[in-house]
């Protein structure tokens, strides 16, 4: 069982500082088609809190559909017959992109017999997601302090790296937020 959540990253802080006259808008040049995006694809294992990241220059159903199927390929390598996700109900990971992974998941007969099941957590929750919980670790890690304009690819190797080095939440950890999660949708679970 794994958690997923999708965040973005840019070259260039995205926090603007401004004065204004009283009662008039502060008018910031905008700098959105000069900055480089990327973004993060990310589950995270329920059991052990291992990582699992891709990047995507564009975010759409195609792509996600696209990360889900390597992550199959990856979980039945492993051993597994079905791999359950616990993903938000973001109008992306609906009817298209499962669809998409279906296709795909058909196309090539390395999955025949494995299955992908999907559990949509409700809107606007993004506290039920553990996902959500290792990208704010992410963020606090890697993405504060940096130099003024690093460079996107620069950054998506620093996190493929760190999370080859060390998982960003330990297994008590895991265990500490799933408690959390259960205790906030109410479920009573003896753990």
């Amino acid at each position: 069982m794994v958690f997923f959540d999708e965040f973005w990253f840019a070259d260039r802080p995205t926090i603007f500082y401004g004065w204004a006259r009283v009662n008039t808008r502060c008018r910031v040049p905008s700098y959105e088609k000069n900055r480089t995006i990327r973004y993060g694809l990310l589950a995270v294992d329920a059991h052990d809190g291992t990582e699992h990241i891709d990047f995507a220059k564009k975010l759409n159903s195609e792509n996600v559909a696209d990360y889900f199927h390597h992550l199959a390929i990856d979980t039945k390598q492993a051993g597994y017959t079905c791999l359950t996700v616990i993903i938000d109900n973001n109008s992306m990971h609906k009817d298209k992109m499962r669809y998409e992974l279906w296709l795909r998941m058909h196309e090539q007969h390395n999955l025949d017999g494995f299955r992908v099941r999907f559990i949509d957590t409700p809107r606007y929750s993004p506290e039920l997601n553990l996902a959500e919980y290792s990208i704010h670790q992410l963020r606090l890690r890697l993405f504060h302090h940096l130099p003024s304009r690093p460079k996107i690819d620069e950054l998506c190797q620093n996190i493929r790296n760190s999370l080859k080095r060390e998982q960003l939440q330990t297994k008590e950890q895991i265990r500490a937020t799933i408690n959390h999660i259960l205790k906030l949708a109410r479920v009573d679970c003896v753990a």
